[in-house]
């Protein structure tokens, strides 16, 4: 069949025939009407068909196709295509003929999904997923945002915090150094532990006056004498 380089109309609709399409058929670059239905052919639409642009009706309806519609057929100026009663399946290209209607018909294919609303076919779950994908995107997004946003916040509290406890036991080391006569530096012998914990209340909160580098600065008050202290 492939040397029938003339073939304009290719007819063998009802004679019970079955096997494959034939790749040779896409050497008939004149044909432009391909009518095979109400047979026994099976397989897939060959690629070799891409070549036959000529082509203005197709009709495979009612035989035992399968596979996915080829996407080239939307490129074809087709008037006509019907694929009816097949076992085709996968998503419906949205080109040529296929995006027109009334020009098409896919009924009887149980597997085939998307296309054009006019078909009423199921939505393909491969667009669910990549539309459920798309969701998931932004909400991954949003959080990984949000979760930056606090990270970034924490970390600046914790340095202005720490910052302000730099600059709180610098302004006391300041006053004790002016003003003599509200506070007295003085040496004093080692004094016991349990003296500077009940000086300072148990290293009570209430106590602390300072937080540096090196750390936490805590203002006590000596039982006997009153003096006032700072423990580190």
């Amino acid at each position: 069949i492939g040397n029938l380089f003339n073939l304009g109309q290719f007819y063998i609709s009802q004679n019970l025939l079955s096997g494959e399409i034939p790749n040779d058929l896409g050497r008939c670059k004149s044909l432009e009407f391909l009518f095979m239905q109400n047979n026994n052919f099976q397989g897939t639409i060959p690629t070799s068909l891409e070549s036959l642009r000529g082509l203005r009706q197709i009709d495979l309806s009612k035989n035992n196709f399968s596979g996915k519609i080829p996407e080239y057929l939307g490129t074809f100026a087709l008037e006509y295509l019907n694929l009816s009663f097949n076992n085709f399946e996968g998503e419906v290209p949205v080109k040529g003929v296929l995006a027109n209607s009334s020009a098409i018909s896919l009924e009887g294919n149980k597997q085939l999904c998307g296309g054009i609303p006019e078909l009423r076919l199921p939505r393909c779950i491969i667009e669910m997923n990549r539309r459920k994908s798309h969701h998931v995107a932004i909400v991954v997004i949003t959080t990984s945002c949000v979760f930056g946003f606090i990270m970034v916040s924490a970390f600046l509290y914790c340095w202005l915090k720490k910052r302000k406890g730099k600059q709180s036991l610098a302004s006391l080391l300041m006053k004790l150094k002016k003003s003599p006569g509200s506070f007295q530096v003085k040496s004093f012998p080692r004094l016991s532990y349990e003296r500077i914990l009940k000086a300072t209340n148990g290293f009570s909160t209430l106590n602390l006056i300072g937080v540096g580098t090196f750390g936490s600065v805590y203002k006590g008050t000596l039982e006997e004498d009153g003096v006032i202290i700072a423990v580190k």
